[in-house]
C-alpha cells in the first residue's frame, strides 16, 4: 500500500476539550467502535478528543502509515502509536471515515506507557547477539553475489547486512512492555529468515522468529500434474529460439534452484542469487510434459493472481503489482527442502523442493499449497500478522481460505480437505469442514486444541501451534460460507455464501481492522465490523458471522440483535406532516413488531414492518422511548431508542413561527428556502421517494434559492439537517 506520514501531535497545551469516547458511541465491541452519526466526530482530532480513553500521553504519536479507499467511498485510515519517537509494536488503530467524519474505529492500544527509551546497548552490540542467536553456516550478506543482486535490483544502498529498529515491544512472558532491538536476519544456509528481538537494557534475547523489464508475451500450454492441460502464458526469447517460463504481464517467474558449484561441499553448496539462476526455457510454446513440476506451479500462481484481480481488484503481493518468484527444487544437504515462503523486502519467493520428499512422486504443486503460500506475501503486505500463537494461527489460517477459494474459482466447487489432491500427503490434510477428521481443533478448547502457554517459539512447537489450531478460524470461515456440517457447538449457523464470506474476510485484512499481534478475539471483532460497514447494523451477515465464530467457540452464542436508527432530537411543528422517522436494522427476513404508547399516532411501513413514521404525540410530550422486538428464526431480540422533542424555533414574519419556509411548494424550476437560525451552516438534501439523494448542499445561508429545473415531476422529500437536528419537509414539483 501506498505509505503516508503524518504526525498527529497530542500536545499537552492543546485548547481542544478532552471528550469520553463512550458519550459518541452507538455501538462498542471487542476493541471496535461505531459512532453517533449526530456527533460528527472529525477524524483530524480524534486523537487528541479521545486521547485519555484511549490511553494516550502528551508523549504519544499517532501517525498514518497506510490509508485507502474503497468502492463505497469509505476512507480507512491505519495509524501507528510511538511513544517518546519510538514505534510501539502491535499498537494500531484504524478509522474508518467518509467526508472526513469518522463513523467506526478499531484498534489496541495500551494504556500509558511509562518507561525510559534510552538503550542501554548499541545497535552494533544488539546487532552481534541477534546474530550469534541464528545458526547459519552462510548469512546472505556473506555471499557477494547476494549482496550484488540486491544492490542491483534495489540501489547501492541496499543490503541483507541487518540494521537495528528501536521499538518498544510486549514481552509475552512478562506480560510487559520494554524496550527492544529488532533486527531481520537472512540465512543462506539453510535457507531462512529470522525477525530478531534484544533487550535493549539487558541484551536478552526477548524473541527469535521464523517469518520493469522488456516482455514479449505469448500463450502456450502445459500438462500440469493435478489439473490437466491448460494454457500458460510464458516470455518469448525474441531473439533466440524458445520461450521462459516467465509471465511479464502478472510479473511472475519460475526457476530451479541452483549451488555454486566449486565453493562449499558438494552436499552443502551455497545457493545462487535470483539473478544468476537460470530462467527455465522451452524450444516449444507447448511444453507437454516438460519441467511439470514448473510449468504447474507457474500456471497456479498465474490463476492466483489473476483471482486477487479479479475479486479484489489486488494485484500482485502489495496490491500494486509487486511481483512472485518462485524457486523449485531446493534441497539441504541433499535432502528436498519443505514448501515455504521468504519474503524478501515484502517481495516473494517461494522456496521448495515443490517434492513430497519421497524421490519426488508427488510433487506439491497443488493450489492448497502455492495459493497458500503466495497469500503469506499479501499478509504481510496488509495487516502483516505476526508468525506467532494466535496471530500466527489466524495468519495460516487466512492462507488456506484463500487457497481454498482460489481452487474453487478454478474447478467451480469446494475442496475443503486441503492437500488432498495430492497423493500420500494425509500429514499435510487440514480439513477445514470437518476438523477432527484431520486432528486439527473444530473448537475452541477441544481435545485437538493445543493452549498457548508456550515458553518462548521456535520450530519444535510450531511457534506455538499456529498450524494446528488454525483451523478454527478456517472452519468459522467455511461455517460462515455454507457448510455440508453447518451445527456444532449447539450452535446451528445458515451460511452467507462464499464470496460475501470472503468479502467480509479480506477487507477485514487489507483496511486496517487486523493488527498484527491479532488474537482469535480479534478476528471475530474485524469480520463483524466489516460486517456492519458493508451490510449494516444487526443484519444478516453480521448474525452470521458472529454465529460462525460462536460456533467454533469464540464469543457468546446469543447474537440476535436490533438497532434502531432515527434521529434522538424531534421538532415538533405544527406545519409537519411527521415528527420523525425510525428503521429497525434486523435480519432480513426477521418478523418486526414496534413497541410505543397507543396514544402515540404512527405509520408502519416496509415490506416486514421496518420502518416506523411518528405522526403525533399528546400535546406537552418532550422526551420518549421507542421499542422494537423481532422474531428469527425463533429467537427474539429487543431494543429501544431514546429522543428528545423540540418545539419549532420561535422566530417571527408577519406574525407567524417557522423553523423553514419554502414556497413556492408546488413549485415548477425554482423554489426559495427560508430559514431559522437554528439551521443555518447546516445541509440540505433532496430526495426522491425511492431514498436516492439527488441534490445536497452544505453551509446553506438563511435564504437559499433552489434550482429544481433537473428534477422530473414528482413528489420529493426536502431534508435539513444540523448536528442533531433534522427537519423534513414534501416538496412537489409540477410543470
Amino acid at each position: 500500500m501506498k505509505r503516508i506520514i503524518l504526525l498527529l501531535y497530542l500536545c499537552a497545551c492543546s485548547s481542544l476539550v478532552y471528550a469520553q469516547l463512550k458519550d459518541h458511541l452507538s455501538y462498542a465491541e471487542g476493541g471496535y467502535y461505531e459512532f453517533n452519526k449526530e456527533a460528527e466526530t472529525s477524524s483530524e482530532n480524534f486523537f487528541e478528543k479521545f486521547s485519555v480513553d484511549l490511553g494516550l500521553s502528551s508523549e504519544d504519536e499517532m501517525r498514518i502509515f497506510r490509508q485507502s479507499e474503497d468502492d463505497l467511498g469509505n476512507l480507512h485510515l491505519i495509524y501507528q502509536r510511538f511513544y517518546k519517537g519510538i514505534r510501539v509494536e502491535g499498537n494500531t488503530f484504524a478509522l474508518h471515515a467518509k467526508n472526513g467524519i469518522v463513523f467506526s474505529a478499531n484498534g489496541k492500544l495500551t494504556d500509558k506507557l511509562s518507561l525510559s527509551t534510552l538503550p542501554k546497548l548499541s545497535e552494533e552490540e544488539a546487532r552481534d547477539l541477534a546474530i550469534r542467536s541464528v545458526n547459519s553456516e552462510l548469512f546472505a550478506w556473506e555471499s557477494a553475489e547476494w549482496e550484488e543482486s540486491l544492490k542491483f535490483e534495489e540501489g547501492e544502498d541496499a543490503s541483507y547486512f541487518p540494521r537495528g529498529e528501536l521499538l518498544i515491544v510486549k514481552d509475552g512472558i512478562t506480560d510487559t512492555y520494554k524496550l527492544a532491538w529488532k533486527f531481520e536476519v537472512v540465512s543462506l544456509l539453510p535457507f531462512e529468515e529470522w525477525k530478531v528481538l534484544i533487550d535493549a537494557k539487558t541484551g536478552d534475547l526477548l524473541e527469535k522468529v521464523s517469518d520493469t523489464f522488456y516482455c514479449h508475451p505469448y500463450q502456450g500450454s502445459a500438462n500440469t500434474l493435478y489439473y490437466g492441460l491448460q494454457s500458460l502464458q510464458m516470455k518469448d526469447r525474441f531473439f533466440a529460439p524458445g520461450f521462459h517460463l516467465e509471465d511479464c504481464e502478472r510479473k511472475i517467474e519460475t526457476r530451479v534452484f541452483e549451488k555454486n558449484i566449486g565453493i562449499r561441499p558438494v552436499s552443502n553448496l551455497e545457493p545462487k542469487a535470483w539473478s544468476n539462476i537460470s530462467k527455465v526455457w522451452n524450444n516449444y510454446a507447448n511444453w507437454g510434459n516438460n519441467d511439470r513440476i514448473e510449468t504447474s506451479a507457474q500456471w497456479i500462481a498465474q490463476k492466483t493472481w489473476d483471482y486477487l484481480d479479479q475479486t479484489f481488484n489486488w494485484h500482485g503481493l502489495d496490491g500494486y503489482g509487486r511481483r512472485i518468484r518462485i524457486l523449485t527444487q531446493l534441497t539441504h544437504s541433499g535432502v528436498p527442502a519443505p514448501v515455504n515462503a521468504y519474503h524478501k523486502r515484502k517481495e516473494l519467493v517461494l522456496i521448495g523442493a515443490l517434492s513430497d520428499g519421497n524421490g519426488g512422486s508427488n510433487p506439491m504443486t497443488s493450489f492448497h499449497h502455492l495459493s497458500h503460500e503466495i497469500f503469506h506475501g499479501v499478509v504481510i503486505n496488509t495487516a502483516d500478522l505476526d508468525s506467532k500463537g494466535e496471530s500466527g494461527s489466524i495468519n495460516e489460517a487466512y492462507c488456506d481460505i484463500f487457497s481454498a477459494m482460489v481452487d474453487r474459482s478454478v474447478r467451480g466447487q469446494f475442496n475443503w480437505a486441503l492437500c488432498s489432491d495430492v497423493a500420500n500427503r494425509a500429514r499435510f490434510i487440514r480439513n477445514l469442514e470437518d476438523p477432527n477428521a484431520s486432528e486439527n481443533p473444530a473448537i475452541l478448547g477441544d481435545d485437538f486444541y493445543v493452549p498457548q502457554n508456550c515458553n518462548g517459539f521456535d520450530r519444535t512447537n510450531d511457534n506455538c501451534w499456529i498450524h494446528v489450531n488454525s483451523t478454527i478460524i478456517g472452519r468459522a470461515f467455511n461455517l460462515l460460507v455454507g457448510s455440508n456440517r453447518p451445527t456444532q457447538n449447539g450452535v446451528d449457523v445458515q451460511g452467507i455464501g462464499a464470496e460475501k464470506a470472503m468479502n467480509i474476510a479480506f477487507r477485514a485484512l487489507r483496511d486496517g481492522y487486523l493488527s498484527s499481534d491479532a488474537d482469535f478475539s480479534d478476528a471475530r471483532s474485524a469480520w463483524t465490523s466489516v460486517a456492519r460497514m458493508i451490510y449494516g447494523p444487526c443484519s444478516t451477515e453480521e448474525y452470521a458471522v458472529k454465529m460462525a465464530f460462536a460456533a467454533v467457540g469464540i464469543g457468546t452464542k446469543n447474537n440476535l440483535c436490533v438497532e434502531i436508527s432515527g434521529s434522538n432530537v424531534l421538532l415538533d411543528c405544527n406545519a409537519s406532516a411527521q415528527l420523525g422517522s425510525f428503521y429497525a436494522n434486523a435480519p432480513a427476513g426477521a418478523f418486526v413488531q414496534w413497541l410505543l404508547p397507543s396514544s402515540w399516532r404512527y405509520r408502519i411501513t416496509g415490506s416486514r414492518g421496518e420502518g416506523l413514521s411518528l405522526l403525533s404525540v399528546p400535546r406537552g410530550t418532550r422526551s420518549g422511548n421507542i421499542g422494537v422486538r423481532i422474531n428469527y428464526q425463533g429467537k427474539l431480540a429487543t431494543n429501544y431508542f431514546s429522543f428528545t422533542i423540540r418545539p419549532c424555533l420561535q422566530q417571527q414574519r408577519n406574525g407567524s413561527s417557522y423553523i423553514m419556509e419554502l414556497y413556492p411548494n408546488p413549485a415548477k424550476n425554482y423554489s426559495v428556502l427560508r430559514l431559522g437560525d437554528e439551521l443555518l451552516g447546516g445541509k440540505y438534501s433532496i430526495f426522491n421517494l425511492a431514498g436516492q439523494e439527488l441534490i445536497i448542499k452544505d453551509n446553506i445561508s438563511q435564504i437559499e434559492k433552489l434550482n429544481l429545473s433537473e428534477l422530473e415531476p414528482g413528489i420529493y422529500l426536502l431534508k435539513l439537517h444540523k448536528g442533531q437536528l433534522s427537519y423534513t419537509q414534501k416538496l412537489q414539483i409540477t410543470r
